[in-house]
């Protein structure tokens, strides 16, 4: 149905909805002469009939979720940094209110005919601005996936909320020490959480096992698209004993102690973290992400309209939920939280800081230690949830002081111009 120089979308919702996008096009039929001359009269009209032109019927309108001045928001939040990624969800239906990765590009360069200078900087830029982020690039979660290992040990009843565990900077494996990143001492449940003790998450993670971590991280929605369908969205990785066994690699227990910390080989999506945590602050519907509302005619006419829809129902008691909530809100406003020094006045805010480590294998076989990522992943306000944040920037280091003031800017700004409270 499309002819040389037709326009298409090429990606995003322009790509997922081509077919009511286009419309179908008109066309007339006429008579020339040899020399290209139009002829009309009697005997045109003998040849083609009455019927010579079908008119073009324009396509449909969609309307998304995406809301302009939280987008605004996040693309404000994001300027000082070069590359990262933020993506906004209401808690309770899973529609994207904004949703940006950086570096960007500006779309305008793809709808026409692209010069070799700008493809060029578009393909060759290591930044890659053509990748989207929020979908399509898989990160260590880092200690925004501590909510994983809790649920599983108290669901797996590996640990009570009010066991103390002793922290002295590492976790001792064998003849190898896993590091934390100090001495916390005596640490509970919910001081492991606001303080983010990596020994108290070593600890439960070889207490609950690889496959058990797996089945949590699963339930919550880690290790497959989300189902929002743009982009070609990645799923990420979850691993379990049996797939190191397919590699005929040893498994080692190391394995799951750095994955109960949001390491090793564990890896995810903005996208996913922010479902997962909206689904946290909901009390456990993990709902599909939309971004279109509706579809319209270019009347206004309604064609379809996009309710909700839940993915699944996460398979955790009310009582575990609740205990993670409470952890997530003293990282924000317990004075030892992670996040305490972001806090906002008149807004309370529960979130998880993650600083996750990078290598990368040289050519020798050696690993090459980059910056770490910093995440943030949040909710607010706390005690009736209205929209969660994930936000990465590459390579930022320390996440209470890049990833942290970033989702705060964003919540701030929500709750200020676009749903005053």
């Amino acid at each position: 149905g499309y002819s040389p120089g037709d326009m298409t979308g090429r990606s995003g919702v322009e790509r997922m909805f081509e077919d009511q996008l286009r419309g179908v096009p008109g066309s007339e039929r006429i008579v020339v002469d040899a020399r290209g001359r139009r002829k009309r009269g009697a005997v045109v009209d003998e040849l083609l009939g009455k019927d010579r032109r079908v008119a073009p019927v324009p396509g449909h309108n969609l309307i998304l979720t995406v809301d302009l001045e939280v987008q605004r928001l996040v693309e404000r939040a994001l300027r000082r940094y070069s590359s990262g990624a933020a993506v906004v969800m209401e808690v309770n239906t899973g529609r994207i209110l904004a949703s940006a990765s950086k570096p960007a590009y500006d779309p305008n360069l793809l709808t026409s005919r692209l010069n070799p200078k700008d493809a060029r900087r578009l393909f060759t830029d290591p930044l890659h601005p053509l990748l989207d982020r929020v979908t399509r690039e898989h990160y260590f979660p880092g200690s925004t996936y501590k909510v994983v290992t809790a649920t599983a040990a108290l669901e797996e009843k590996k640990v009570t909320p009010g066991e103390n565990l002793f922290c002295k900077g590492y976790h001792r494996l064998g003849k190898r020490n896993f590091r934390c990143s100090h001495s916390h001492l005596k640490v509970d449940l919910y001081e492991s959480i606001v303080g983010s003790c990596n020994v108290y998450y070593y600890t439960m993670a070889e207490r609950v096992g690889m496959d058990a971590l797996a089945r949590y991280a699963r339930m919550y929605g880690l290790g497959a698209p989300t189902g929002l369908g743009l982009n070609g969205e990645v799923g990420g990785f979850i691993p379990t004993k049996a797939w190191y066994a397919r590699r005929k690699q040893p498994f080692r227990v190391g394995f799951t102690l750095n994955a109960g910390i949001g390491q090793g080989n564990v890896k995810t999506t903005p996208i996913q973290i922010v479902s997962m945590y909206a689904a946290i602050a909901n009390g456990g519907t993990l709902y599909l992400p939309q971004v279109v509302e509706r579809v319209e005619t270019s009347s206004g006419k309604l064609v379809e309209q996009f309710t909700p829809r839940v993915r699944r129902e996460v398979k955790v008691k009310p009582e575990t939920l609740a205990l993670i909530r409470h952890a997530l809100e003293g990282v924000v406003s317990h004075e030892d939280g992670t996040a305490h020094a972001s806090q906002l006045e008149h807004i309370q805010v529960a979130g998880k800081t993650g600083t996750a480590q990078v290598s990368r294998r040289s050519k020798q076989g050696t690993s090459v230690w980059l910056g770490d990522h910093s995440w943030f992943a949040a909710y607010a306000p706390v005690d009736k949830p209205l929209i969660a944040v994930a936000v990465i920037i590459e390579h930022g280091g320390r996440a209470a002081k890049i990833a942290a003031p970033v989702a705060m800017e964003i919540i701030k700004g929500y709750f200020r111009y676009v749903e005053p409270q």
